[in-house]
This record gives C-alpha cells, sequence and structure tokens, in this order.
C-alpha cells in the first residue's frame, strides 16, 4: 500500500469497502426474505384455521373429542390443504395437550406433554419455527428431514381465551427454494447496484486525481520558469545546481 499511488489506494481500500457493504446488505436482505416466506406460510395457516377448521369445529369438540360425523368434514378439509403436497401435517389439540383431530387419525386422542410453542399458541400469540421433528409427538411426520411447524390458537370468540390450538406443518424444501431463488435476484440487484456505485466512484476520483496531477504539474512549472519569457528561473538553476554538486560527490568528479 506504501508503493502505490492515491488512485490505487483509493481502488483497493473502496472494493474493500464496499464488498464489506455488500455482504452485509446480502445478509440482512436474506433475512429480511427469510422471514417475510416464513410470515406468508404463518398468515396462510391463520387464514386456513380460522376460514376452514374453526367453522368445522365446537367449544365441545375441543373438550370431550369429535364423534365420528365431525371428523369426515375435518377430512376433506384436510385432504384439500394437502393436495400437490402443500402441507405435511394438520393437527388440532386441546389446551390439555391431547390431539383433537389430525389427519393422521393413530394420533387423536393421544396427550403429549404441551411444547412451548403450543402452550405460546394457547396463551394467543402465532408461533413459527423450522422443526427439527424432536418432540414426540411428532414421530409420525420424521419421514421429513425438516418442516415449517406453524401453531395459530383457535378463538370461537375473539374477545375469548383461545380454546385450543391449530397446527400445521409445511415441507421445508419449497419454503427453501421460494427463499434461495428471492435472494438469489435480490443478490444480482445488489451486486450490479455495486458494481455501478464502484464504477461511478472510481471515474470521479480518477477523475478528480488527473485534474490534481495536471494542476500540480503546472504549479511546479510556474514555480520553474519565468512567467513572461517560460525561460527556466533561478529556483530550477539552483535546483539543478544542487543535483550537479551532490550527483559529483558521490562520484568523486
Amino acid at each position: 500500500m506504501r508503493n502505490m499511488s492515491l488512485l490505487r489506494k483509493f481502488a483497493v481500500l473502496s472494493a474493500v469497502t464496499i464488498v464489506l457493504l455488500g455482504a452485509g446488505l446480502a445478509w440482512l436482505l436474506s433475512r429480511q426474505v427469510q422471514e417475510r416466506v416464513i410470515g406468508d406460510a404463518a398468515a396462510a395457516a391463520e387464514l386456513f384455521a380460522d376460514s376452514v377448521i374453526l367453522p368445522l369445529l365446537s367449544p365441545e369438540d375441543l373438550q370431550e373429542g369429535l364423534d365420528f360425523s365431525r371428523i369426515g368434514p375435518l377430512d376433506r378439509a384436510a385432504s384439500r390443504a394437502q393436495s400437490g403436497g402443500r402441507v405435511a401435517r394438520i393437527k388440532v389439540w386441546n389446551p390439555e395437550g391431547q390431539i383433537v383431530y389430525s389427519d393422521d387419525h393413530t394420533l387423536m386422542g393421544r396427550a403429549y406433554p404441551r411444547s412451548e410453542d403450543l402452550r405460546e399458541a394457547l396463551e394467543g400469540r402465532v408461533v413459527t419455527e423450522i422443526s427439527e421433528l424432536e418432540e414426540a409427538e411428532e414421530a409420525s411426520e420424521r419421514e421429513h428431514e425438516k418442516l415449517v411447524e406453524i401453531y395459530v390458537p383457535l378463538r370461537f370468540n375473539q374477545a375469548a381465551e383461545p380454546a385450543g390450538a391449530f397446527e400445521m406443518y409445511l415441507p421445508y424444501e419449497p419454503i427453501v427454494a421460494s427463499i434461495e431463488r428471492d435472494t438469489g435476484q435480490l443478490y444480482l440487484v445488489l451486486l450490479g447496484a455495486l458494481g455501478l456505485l464502484y464504477a461511478a466512484l472510481f471515474r470521479i476520483v480518477s477523475g478528480a486525481s488527473g485534474t490534481l496531477r495536471r494542476q500540480a504539474a503546472e504549479n511546479e512549472h510556474l514555480a520553474l520558469h519565468d512567467r513572461l519569457t517560460d525561460l527556466p528561473n533561478r529556483v530550477l538553476f539552483r535546483d539543478r545546481a544542487q543535483q550537479a554538486i551532490r550527483a559529483g560527490r558521490r562520484s568523486g568528479e
């Protein structure tokens, strides 16, 4: 760096700065894309719970369990949601941690220790996480490596406490593909924008550096030459004489 010209130093330092800025922006944008995609999935699950599942249930169903006539409509709703592989599993929980309904009927009626996510949903919050499927009630979903797990509180009266919770598992791979597609597009836009910024800055600084060099050369010429005749002046004579004397001393001439 010490031996570089000012323009080259600027080129190197500005390139490093823009690369670091780009890396930071890329990380931030990727996080925002992931949060947006996961948020969209949670909004879809909440809409499905409120508009499809809740009308097929009653408070008594969550307290006493479902009779056979109530299971069929829920099965059909689950089948429509699962068409095309969009949904991996659906569960409805009561406040005691019992599965009142699931598209996997072998889980219905089973009770499990309430997970932290389920407790938060029963307190009225929509909870979303990427699940590694380590909980006991997730044994039937372990054919998938990962799933996006969404808990939605179920309220029959919006002013009342949740009467239960709706749980939906979404396949992780399509969500990852969507995130990668969106982040890839953002990275291309970001790369192009930073490239244009670097080119614009380099052109401005290069032009300014050239102007400064020309002005410095002109000032040096004016300092060493007569303004009227443009002949060398005494300052230049003394400088050249001193250089000749020093050279003669070194060579012994």
